[in-house]
């Protein structure tokens, strides 16, 4: 499992740093799925941060805020 996911994020990360940021969210989401299906959370404020990242890149704000929300409400858990 940890294989899986540390090659999801290297992936969406990738993929982020050359502007491919629709791809990249399909892979930062893989991050999440995997988390919620192992019960293993410990990249997920990164992959929300990620995401709301690509969405505000894509011009999609409204998606954007409701990552960014997700990622704000998980530093201040963390």
């Amino acid at each position: 499992m940890f294989f899986t996911f540390s090659c999801m994020c290297f992936l969406g990360a990738s993929l982020q740093r050359q502007g491919k940021y629709r791809e990249a969210i399909k892979y930062h989401s893989m991050v999440l799925a995997i988390s919620h299906r192992e019960g293993e959370e410990s990249g997920n404020t990164e992959a929300y941060g990620a995401i709301a990242d690509c969405y505000t890149e894509l011009g999609d704000l409204e998606r954007a805020a409701k990552f960014y929300d997700q990622y704000i409400a998980r530093l201040e858990t963390d």
